[in-house]
């Protein structure tokens, strides 16, 4: 390979060439050799861009980090595929460790401020992460990943106005970014621009119209608004038919017969609902409400129960959008 003849051509490989022709490396000769073999496979397994577990690909990368072979730009990219690896798998705390090891290394890369700022969202610092999305867009404007991750720590600090001009510009990069305006609805909604949000929902959809995800998000939006219900149904119908296990649709599907008031296939539906979420206090909330308009008094109430006592409050988040017992 190139690394191997690389080795060969340095003083390390030289010397090792002269041993061997000497015939005085012996096992101790063989044991560098076959280290460096060892440290080159680990380093394709490292930098592999194919789908390779976690905790192999941490092992792999901590085999090139700790050779000391790699400095600079390969020494941050080892670091950075580790500090990935190590996000897969929950260990924020490693993975910023690792990504803050990269910049050390390579200090001006873009793409390492964009890992660390993804990975500071998730651990749950979006003002951290934020400062890193900046910082990586300065240095390289077109990052549209960080425009989203901007957008979403955005949205996660409550800041929808923000939000929403971090998804615009990524809209503007990429008209086909059918995730930022996905985000961009969610930013509008909160806002209270509800022609706009209904736009961007369908301009999601419209470029991935086999999104589960997307189809719930205008289900759901159309049942809190109290708007087109029928549509509401159908796109929440979709989103289930795409996933069947997919817990959100089949919530938000079960919302939407509620307020259809066909409250016996409500209750059926937030049974179905938990089923996959045993501990849903909306699910609880929404069939004590079908049960009760059902003339179901005592079912009802022991379900109107058991939700405020997971969720203490989920009677005022239905009665936002009129629902109340």
């Amino acid at each position: 390979s190139i690394r191997v003849r690389r080795f060969l051509a340095s003083w390390r490989g030289r010397a090792l060439i002269g041993l061997f022709g000497l015939g005085l490396a012996g096992a101790a000769g063989w044991t560098v050799y076959q280290l460096f073999q060892d440290t080159d496979i680990a380093w394709k397994h490292c930098t592999s861009s194919a789908k390779i577990a976690p905790p192999k690909r941490v092992a792999d990368c901590s085999v090139v980090i700790s050779s000391g072979k790699e400095t600079g730009r390969a020494l941050a990219t080892a670091l950075a595929q580790r500090g990935a690896a190590y996000l897969d798998t929950q260990n924020h705390a490693a993975a910023l460790l690792d990504f803050d090891a990269a910049l050390r290394a390579s200090p001006n890369d873009p793409a390492l401020y964009l890992a660390r700022g993804n990975a500071r969202l998730r651990s749950g610092a979006p003002e951290q992460a934020i400062s890193d999305f900046t910082s990586a867009l300065a240095l390289d404007g077109t990052l549209t990943g960080a425009l989203m991750g901007r957008g979403n720590a955005q949205l996660s600090l409550a800041n929808p106005q923000a939000a929403e001009a971090d998804f615009t510009a990524a809209i503007a990069q990429s008209a086909s970014a059918a995730d930022a305006y996905y985000r961009r609805a969610i930013a509008n909604v909160r806002q209270a621009k509800i022609v706009e949000a209904l736009g961007d929902y369908d301009q999601a959809i419209a470029l991935q119209p086999a999104s589960h995800t997307f189809l719930n998000g205008r289900c759901w939006f159309r049942a809190t608004q109290g708007i087109d219900l029928d549509l509401a149904l159908k796109d929440c119908d979709e989103a289930v038919r795409l996933r069947p296990d997919f817990a959100a649709a089949i919530d938000s599907r079960a919302f939407v017969l509620l307020r259809l008031e066909r409250f016996a296939e409500a209750r059926q539906a937030y049974d179905l609902a938990l089923q996959s979420q045993p501990s849903s206090a909306w699910a609880f909330y929404g069939r004590g409400l079908a049960r009760l308009r059902e003339g179901d008094t005592a079912g009802g109430r022991t379900d109107l129960a058991m939700a405020m006592q997971i969720q203490p409050g989920i009677d005022q988040e239905f009665a936002k959008f009129g629902e109340v017992p």
